[in-house]
């Protein structure tokens, strides 16, 4: 007897031999099927297995292992079954404490009741501070079927929405008079109307219900149907408010005037005589997205065709949407320092739902990758996308140096890692500021409808003492974000808005400099003559750690010289470049400076600080104490 194992990345089947017979049908699995989920950068593990296919009123038990890679105060397990499937066992754990890079594991047994494809998920989270959540999702697709059972990590009932019809409501404008005709004696048409899509904005619990939005900026050709090779009579762009309208004049050839119409939608986003995005199919033999309406027959007139997309048509379209968005953003932010308000380089998105497992740009082909996997898709989220499309433009307009790799918010990293990263984390912020999104402060990549992980950028320097560092992505989005926001917290008193930071990023002092670190971008911001004043250094030093060198001591009756360390290696050096006047007063108070020698140093403090504390660029001043009594300053 032996035991062969197919596999391939869509489904695995198991057949089993014996010598001289074919056992007919395909047997259930024997192997076991594993989904792998989350990483370093989500700050979990997960594994999700099942150890077989099943028939009809069959069941089986899923082993799920759980690892919180930082100290989990409330782990939590929710299992998500359809209807068809019953689950023995709660659906959701009771919140319990797990060490960092400790495992928990959880059993279901799940009893699958009809023929038919099931979507079985198990979502692990856990809330390290209240200024994040971090999360994993493991999917298993189970092909309940007497012959040919299956399970499988991928929807085997997906399919490109690539060239389907969108709904379609068309109407031909009542009472009209005899259609117009060209001067050649063709037919003339008119064609208008409004297209929308579903929305789902991402917030800190997942995704919101689903509203309508018109599609904007997007590609409408006017097509006619033909039996060999259908045309293009006309093409227009959808306004902000999804609306277009199309004029032309066209008939079938000799002694047919009647035109079988139809709309396509292209994933072209377009502005600025330019092509700013494409939305690519990869399954599609990496072709553009593009959907049809319904057809219809006319010899002329006016017509309204409105459409509206399902679901996994939206979702590329969102695609679209948010890159446009962070394109004309850069563009409203003052575009590129001393080179023009429009950004110039167009970007395509390879997105195909169902494929592929994590984001990334492709520097050498101007591409980004988006993640469309079943366990977490980036379709919606757009965090990640606004982000992926940051790296294009620090690629083309900045100090781009970034090395790359896999990163996550919970460690120190190479200061050009975690500048690269870390601009791109607040740029997501930036845009959707502007566009009026939710929770803006937020990083947020949701998993889904009811999952997410998420970061707070406004309160990480609270929640992480350990990791303000420039050395940390989300530390140096913390900065730049607090640069330009209007809430105050803690240190933060600032608001400057973007275009102060895009001018320093798009700069040549900066494009050219040594590194490319938060330290040398504020350099730029100084030499370019950004504000500088003490608030931005307390923003700054609340932040990232950055803190004045060197240190100037007033001396006052009875001090002592203070001495200066040694500079350590610049990367590593708290202190950043002065921009505003520290003072330190050492005051001795020993018992033998009582009465008049203390008084006195008092009094010459305050005039100090009367005399200094009017300084344009501010004075940051701190207190020293020590006695014969101590070894170090108080």
């Amino acid at each position: 007897m032996r035991l062969f194992l197919i596999k391939t990345e869509e489904w695995l089947m198991a057949c089993l031999l014996l010598p001289g017979l074919w056992l007919s049908g395909s047997l259930l699995l024997t192997s076991t099927l594993v989904d792998q989920a989350g990483g370093e950068e989500d700050g979990i593990l997960l594994t999700l297995a099942a150890e077989r296919a099943v028939r009809p009123g069959e069941d089986l038990v899923l082993d799920a292992v759980v690892t919180p890679l930082l100290e989990a105060p409330d782990l939590v397990i929710r299992w998500e079954v359809p209807p068809g499937v019953s689950l023995e066992g709660a659906v959701e754990e009771p919140p319990v404490q797990v060490a960092a890079r400790a495992s928990r594991s959880s059993q279901r047994r799940l009893t699958f009741t009809a023929p038919g494809v099931y979507r079985v998920g198990m979502v692990a989270s856990y809330q390290p501070w209240p200024g994040a959540r971090f999360a994993a999702q493991g999917v298993l697709f189970f092909t309940v079927d007497d012959n040919a059972p299956r399970v499988s990590t991928k929807d085997p009932t997906l399919v490109s929405p690539m060239r389907s019809r969108m709904e379609t409501y068309i109407q031909r404008s009542p009472a009209q008079p005899p259609a117009l005709r060209s001067l050649d004696d063709k037919p003339c048409f008119t064609l208008q109307g409004t297209i929308t899509r579903i929305d789902r904005m991402p917030y800190d619990g997942g995704l919101m219900a689903a509203v309508s939005v018109p599609v904007k900026r997007a590609r409408v050709e006017i097509r006619e149907s033909d039996l060999i090779h259908d045309d293009t009579e006309a093409e227009v762009r959808t306004d902000d408010n999804g609306h277009y309208t199309a004029s032309f004049c066209a008939d079938d050839g000799l002694f047919d005037d009647e035109l079988e119409l139809y709309v396509r939608l292209r994933a072209q986003g377009r502005s600025a005589g330019m092509q700013v995005v494409e939305v690519i199919d990869g399954w599609w033999w990496e072709d553009v997205y593009e959907y049809d309406s319904e057809v219809f027959h006319s010899r002329g007139g006016d017509y309204t065709v409105d459409m509206s997309l399902n679901n996994a048509q939206s979702e590329v379209f969102n695609i679209l949407q948010a890159v446009m968005e962070a394109w004309s953003f850069w563009n409203e932010s003052g575009g590129q320092e001393g080179r023009g308000n429009t950004f110039q380089w167009g970007v395509q998105v390879i997105y195909s739902a169902g494929d592929r497992q994590g984001s990334f740009y492709d520097s050498g082909f101007n591409e980004i990758h988006l993640a469309g996997d079943a366990s977490n898709s980036d379709a919606w989220d757009e965090s990640v996308i606004i982000h992926e499309w940051n790296h294009l433009a620090d690629d083309k307009t900045s100090c781009d140096d970034n090395p790359g790799g896999e990163h996550a918010a919970m460690e120190i990293q190479d200061p050009k890692l975690s500048w690269a990263e870390g601009y791109g984390d607040y740029y997501q912020s930036a845009v959707r500021a502007a566009q009026s999104y939710t929770q803006t402060n937020w990083y947020i990549d949701t998993l889904s409808e009811t999952s997410v992980y998420r970061e707070d950028l406004e309160s990480w320097d609270r929640d992480n003492p350990g990791f303000v560092t420039p050395k940390n992505e989300m530390a140096v989005a913390a900065a730049l974000w607090d640069l330009i926001d209007a809430d105050q917290d803690g240190a933060d008193t600032v608001s400057y808005g973007h275009a102060a930071v895009q001018r320093v990023f798009t700069s040549e002092r900066f494009k050219d400099a040594e590194k490319c670190t938060f330290r040398y971008f504020m350099r730029a911001w100084k030499q370019l003559g950004q504000p500088v004043d003490a608030a931005t250094a307390a923003v700054i030093q609340q932040n990232t750690g950055l803190v004045i060198d060197p240190v100037t001591v007033a001396r006052l009756p009875g001090t002592s010289a203070a001495s200066t360390a040694a500079l350590q290696d610049e990367e590593s050096d708290t202190r950043l470049f002065r921009w505003w006047t520290p003072v330190t007063f050492l005051v001795d108070n020993s018992a033998s400076m009582g009465g008049g020698k203390l008084e006195a140093a008092r009094s010459a403090i305050g005039e100090a600080v009367n005399d200094l504390g009017a300084a344009p660029l501010g004075i940051e001043f701190h207190l020293e104490l020590f006695n014969n009594l101590t070894t170090t300053n108080q």
